[in-house]
Formats: C-alpha cells, sequence, structure tokens
C-alpha cells in the first residue's frame, strides 16, 4: 500500500501478512477452546453438576452422586445386611454368619436344642425336678416302701455364694495346654451361673445340675477372650457328690464324650487322644484311664462387719436383682433370673472402698457394655446399716462424670444390696434335709404281730418291715420303740411281748 502503515495487510497480532487469526471465542491465535462449555460446544451451556458430571441446561442433575439415604456426596452406603447407612449387625444370626439361621434357642444359648436349662422332663426352663428318689417330678416316696432313698441329692448341690476348689488335670498327652495343672476356684452364682478363677484366667459360664450326678455346663464369656477357644458350646459332665456333700467328682459323662472344646475337656482329666469307648481311653497302645478332678467346697465365711469392701458372697435387691462377688474381683449380676452381667472389679489404688468396673461380657452378648467404658464404684453401707457394710451395702458411683455405660450405672448405682448369710442358709438347709430323712413305719398301737423282720441302712434308718398296712405309725426315734437299740447291718426278729422281743434279738445277734 503506497505510503501504507502495514496494517491492513496486519493479522490479529500485528504481523504483516501474519497467520494469527480470531478463533471462534474472539482469541487471537486461540484454539477455539476458551469458551467451550463441558460439552465442548463454544459458548455452550452445559455445567457440571455437583456429582462432577456435565450436564445440558435443563437436565435433571445431581443423581449419580447420591448416598444411600438421597444426600449428594453423603457417606451412608449399604452395609452387608443391605441396609442403607447399617452397622452390619441386623442380618447376623448369633453365631455372626451373615443372613445365618443359626438363632438363640429357649435356653438362650446360641445354636442350643433347649437342653441346658431344661428340667428333668425335658421343658425349657420347666420346673421340673428329681425329688429325693432321683424321680422326675416325684414326690420323694417312691423309694420308701422297700429301701429308704440313699442318694443325698436333695442335700448337696452348687448352692449361690459357695465357693469349690480343684486343680484343673496336668494332661501328659498335652503338657502345653493352657492352664494344665493350675489350681482354681469355684464360685457359684444365683441362676446356675458360675465364674471359674485361675491363674491368668477368668471365665463366666452356666453349670446346670441336671440330676444328682449329671451337670450341663457352658462358657458365656472369659478373660482373656475365648479362653479355651470354644465359643459359647456346651457339654455334659458326670458331677458326683461325696457322702459328706463336701467335695465332688468332675469328669466328661458316660453319655457325653464328644466335648466339642477340647481344652475343656482336657483339662477336667480327658485325653486329647482318645477311642469311643468309656471304659479305656489308647494313646500310643498304653492304657490311659479317665481322671477324675475333684472339687473340694471351702467352708462359708462370715461377713467383716469392719470393712466396706466387695467380699465374697452374694447380695440381693428383692427377687429381681442379685450380685455375687468372687475373692479375686469377679461379678456377676442377674436380673430377673434371664440377664446377666460379667465383669472385674478391680480395686482403687486411691480408696480401699472403691473398684473399678469393666464389663467382660453378658448373657445375651449384646447387653454387655463396651470393654473400655471402665467406671469407678465404691462400697458404701445400706440405708439400714449405717455403721458397717456387714448385711447390706450399695455401690454408688465416684467418677467425676456419669458412667459412660448408662445402662450399667441403672443397674448398680445406689441400689441397696443385702448380704446372703451363707453359714446360716447352709445351717437351714442341713436342719431341713435331716428333718426329711427322719423316716416313720407302721407298728401296730398295742399288740404286734408275731413276727417282724426289720433292718437298718447305714444312716441307722430302718427301710423293712412285715407290718400290716392298717397298723398305726411309730418313730425308730421313739425311747419306748422296743426296736431303737438295733445296728447297722443286723436283721431283728421279735415276737408280741417285750421279753420275747429281747430274747429273739439277742439270738439273731448272735446268729
Amino acid at each position: 500500500v503506497c505510503a501504507g502503515d502495514n496494517t491492513s495487510c496486519a493479522d490479529c497480532r500485528g504481523v504483516p501478512n501474519g497467520l494469527a487469526q480470531y478463533d471462534v471465542c474472539n482469541v487471537c491465535a486461540g484454539n477455539g477452546s476458551t469458551c467451550q462449555d463441558c460439552a465442548g460446544v463454544p459458548g455452550g451451556s452445559a455445567t457440571y453438576d455437583q456429582c462432577d458430571v456435565c450436564r445440558v441446561a435443563g437436565a435433571e442433575r445431581d443423581t449419580t452422586c447420591r448416598d444411600c439415604r438421597g444426600i449428594v456426596n453423603g457417606p451412608a452406603v449399604y452395609d452387608q445386611c443391605d441396609v442403607c447407612n447399617g452397622d452390619g449387625t441386623s442380618c447376623l444370626d448369633c453365631t455372626g454368619a451373615v443372613f445365618g439361621t443359626t438363632a438363640y434357642d429357649e435356653c438362650d444359648v446360641c445354636g442350643g436344642d433347649n437342653t441346658l436349662c431344661a428340667d428333668c422332663a425335658g421343658v425349657p426352663n420347666g420346673t421340673g425336678a428329681y425329688d429325693q428318689c432321683d424321680v422326675c417330678n416325684g414326690d420323694g416316696k417312691s423309694c420308701l416302701e422297700n429301701e429308704l432313698c440313699s442318694d443325698t441329692f436333695g442335700e448337696c448341690g452348687l448352692h449361690a455364694g459357695d465357693v469349690w476348689y480343684g486343680q484343673f488335670a496336668a494332661s501328659a498327652l498335652n503338657a502345653s495346654a493352657p492352664f494344665t495343672g493350675n489350681n482354681f476356684t469355684l464360685t457359684v452364682a444365683t441362676h446356675d451361673y458360675v465364674v471359674i478363677e485361675s491363674d491368668g484366667l477368668t471365665t463366666f459360664g452356666r453349670w446346670a445340675l441336671k440330676s444328682n450326678s449329671t451337670v450341663a455346663l457352658q462358657d458365656l464369656a472369659s478373660e482373656p477372650a475365648d479362653a479355651f477357644g470354644c465359643g459359647h458350646v456346651a457339654a455334659t459332665y458326670e458331677f458326683n457328690f461325696s457322702e459328706d456333700c463336701q467335695s465332688v467328682c468332675l469328669r466328661v459323662h458316660e453319655h457325653g464324650l464328644a466335648d466339642p472344646c477340647a481344652v475343656r475337656r482336657e483339662l477336667f482329666g480327658y485325653p486329647v487322644n482318645r477311642t469311643v469307648h468309656w471304659e479305656t481311653f489308647i494313646n500310643n497302645n498304653v492304657t490311659v484311664k479317665p481322671q477324675c478332678v475333684q472339687l473340694r467346697r471351702e467352708a462359708c465365711v462370715v461377713p467383716d462387719d469392719e470393712a466396706c469392701v466387695l467380699q465374697t458372697g452374694v447380695a440381693l435387691n428383692g427377687d429381681a436383682y442379685s450380685v455375687t462377688s468372687t475373692q479375686h474381683g469377679a461379678l456377676v449380676e442377674v436380673e430377673e433370673g434371664v440377664a446377666a452381667q460379667f465383669s472385674i472389679a478391680e480395686p482403687s489404688a486411691d480408696d480401699a472402698s472403691s473398684v473399678l468396673i469393666r464389663t467382660v461380657g453378658a448373657q445375651p452378648p449384646e447387653e454387655a457394655c463396651a470393654a473400655d467404658l471402665v467406671a469407678t464404684y465404691r462400697v458404701v453401707p445400706g440405708n439400714d446399716d449405717a455403721d458397717n457394710c456387714a448385711t447390706s451395702y450399695a455401690l454408688q458411683f465416684a467418677g467425676t462424670a456419669i458412667d459412660a455405660c448408662a445402662d450399667r450405672y441403672e443397674r448398680v448405682g445406689d441400689v441397696e444390696l443385702t448380704r446372703v448369710d451363707q453359714c446360716a442358709e447352709e445351717a437351714a438347709r442341713a436342719e431341713a434335709y435331716a428333718a426329711s430323712q427322719v423316716p416313720k413305719i407302721k407298728a401296730p398301737p398295742s399288740e404286734r404281730p408275731t413276727e417282724h423282720v426289720m433292718k437298718l441302712d447305714q444312716h441307722d434308718r430302718i427301710y423293712h418291715h412285715d407290718f400290716s398296712d392298717d397298723d398305726d405309725y411309730f418313730n425308730h426315734e421313739d425311747e419306748s420303740d422296743p426296736f431303737d437299740t438295733v445296728k447297722h447291718g443286723e436283721k431283728y426278729v421279735s415276737s408280741s411281748s417285750s421279753s420275747s422281743s429281747s430274747s429273739s434279738s439277742s439270738s439273731s445277734s448272735s446268729s
């Protein structure tokens, strides 16, 4: 251009005859992207929604990133039970299996068969019991017609508050098994609950006597957790009392050889390698007899009325709630006979009357407080004992804030508990049993039959006679009874007169 200024042919950057041009976005030498929407349309209206999805104007937005509750980018998800924002437990069976079918039976035993709490008639939680003649729901008289009942089931038992001492079997088959050979205590709580304590072991369970020689047992909680590695599996064992009820022989029941808990089975004297035969067990061609774990009963102890501390024994709040404490600090709370809490109460270093309570387990298990929710409670006198805790006490929360386990505080806090006098209970049981064992037999009021044959059992009780059914009763302990001098194991023949009775008795004794 004559006399030009080089602008007429300049590109957008001012270069004469240059190649730079404005793009669709009116950007010099641009590539047309600076004004594109998210769909790539220059000057378009599409934008990203909250889910980071490109949407054109008017389209439904924010649909791809909603959680199961409909909240955009929310945290709620479906759990393994297909429940929105669930905790994954609503579809678990009692073993923890997702959508499993195993359930608690009527005895509150997971996968149980209703036998652990069955009475002698097989009714779960039934009231049937064996009488002194070992007859289910009997009247105690069926064995008195020909021979007095000889068992002691009416006298012996696992009474709440009792403490038994024993030693786990020291098995040569598996000497490295945990707790083998250790001494242990068995403290009996209410409603068949028990606590076993040994060095490094505390287990809570139920031991239910099924007859005068059988006990069904189940472990429910322990410290360390699942100490025997068997969960809550139940089994049946022989449980034979001594004549004086002060010791027990415990071993696997003749009809319960398949206790699936190997550790427990061995601790109670049953060899690991065994045949199915009850009398003989074979290990490397060596005959091994089943061991009998002996338990001996500790004498009752009168509570120390000077000390407001947890002492071994049972305390009650009416009929609905009980607390059993052991000499090593275990606690068993039972409500209404069906729900139980298992805890450890450790003495406080700052106050002899205070304990730090932490939960180990519960029955049912989901009722347990979290193990890390430890709370401090102080033992204080009950309302009726302002000066001491000998007959009653209460557990008063002594923390700086509320107990984080609200259920525990509701059960325990400031509830007055009346101690059970174990020695008085024991004396009452012994007296009642002794009274029930004084037999009465029939005899004529004046004239007796020509001949009477009588024998005594090992307790010096007459148990056989040939008096007629319409004769009157007399007691063989009556001072006027001419037969009160008979001796154990001897047979006596008497006639109607006292002289002939004496003569016959002498001749019978000499013969």
